[in-house]
């Protein structure tokens, strides 16, 4: 992978960080939109429609073609399917639990990429994964163990099929689409889970709108900040790779954890924020000793 030049670089690192930040306020002012009447089903709607409509604007204007080879839409679709089952977990387990402890089940998503892609290689994870794996799993313990009696069951539930969703989408999506235009693909994608969310309210699924213009106005900016957080991924991974741009996107927890405390009045014991901090640092940690270890791989002939 060749160095990105200083101004990439900063251009880079503020739009992967600006991607992260986007993401957790999504998370947040869709719960607040909650608050005011709407339901999942319906912000979901909302945001994968609003996102494929801002992609195929951009990729109009940058004059590049949607179209996908016919032998290629049975991949597109499944993954799409796929990606409609991961925004319905998430969105409905953010209604069930705190957002802060939803969003550190989740970015459990990296330890289950490395189990799906070790039993597809039929190769043990290194050690210092597993490690990793049972470090995490004991600070999601003191996350949800101190107060498992208020924690609805069905929200992490929700929360970790979201993950593994997740996890096969990038797996899947990694292999079969290597080398095509993200942006592209993204449209695709996203714009067969618009379709398909929009196929289900036409045939009956009730679309819960917000009762008041507050709750409008954050359905909106959840769909804005939806939007920029892929546009701003998409941005950071173009200027300084997907591995760097990773990493900062891991910061989404701490961001999560935060806004939920100034925006929502969630609240956090001491045993929990102790948890926090071990998953957080568990998948920082990895991710930084596999970034090393894939620059000490000698470069492909």
């Amino acid at each position: 992978m060749s160095t990105p030049s200083p101004q990439r670089l900063v251009a880079g690192i503020l739009m992967a960080l600006a991607g992260s930040v986007s993401f957790a306020l999504n998370l947040i002012t869709a719960r607040l939109a909650y608050d005011e009447g709407t339901d999942p089903f319906t912000v979901s709607l909302v945001r994968t429609g609003f996102l494929a409509l801002a992609i195929v604007t951009l990729l109009a204007l940058m004059g590049r073609r949607v179209g996908m080879p016919r032998g290629q839409w049975p991949t597109r679709l499944a993954i799409g399917l796929l990606m409609v089952g991961q925004l319905l977990t998430l969105a409905t387990a953010i209604e069930l639990i705190p957002v802060g402890v939803t969003i550190l089940i989740y970015y459990t998503y990296p330890f289950m990429i490395s189990a799906i892609v070790a039993a597809l290689e039929r190769k043990r994870p290194p050690a210092r994964r597993i490690a990793a794996m049972l470090v995490a799993t004991a600070g999601l313990a003191f996350v949800m163990g101190v107060d498992a009696a208020v924690l609805d069951w069905r929200g992490i539930v929700c929360t970790v099929i979201g993950a593994a969703f997740f996890a096969v989408i990038l797996v899947w999506s990694g292999r079969s689409m290597a080398g095509q235009d993200s942006m592209v693909l993204s449209y695709q994608v996203m714009g067969i889970a618009a379709l398909a969310m929009a196929a289900v309210a036409a045939a009956g699924q009730k679309l819960t709108w917000p009762q008041s213009i507050t709750g409008w106005t954050m359905l909106s900016i959840s769909a804005i900040l939806f939007t920029s957080a892929t546009l701003c991924l998409f941005g950071g991974i173009a200027r300084i790779g997907p591995l760097r741009a990773s990493l900062i996107d891991y910061g989404s927890p701490v961001w999560v954890i935060l806004f939920g405390i100034l925006l929502l009045g969630e609240t956090m014991s001491a045993p929990q924020w102790v948890g926090a901090a071990v998953v957080i640092g568990a998948i920082f940690l990895d991710q930084i000793a596999d970034l090393r270890a894939r620059r000490r791989q000698p470069p492909s002939p």
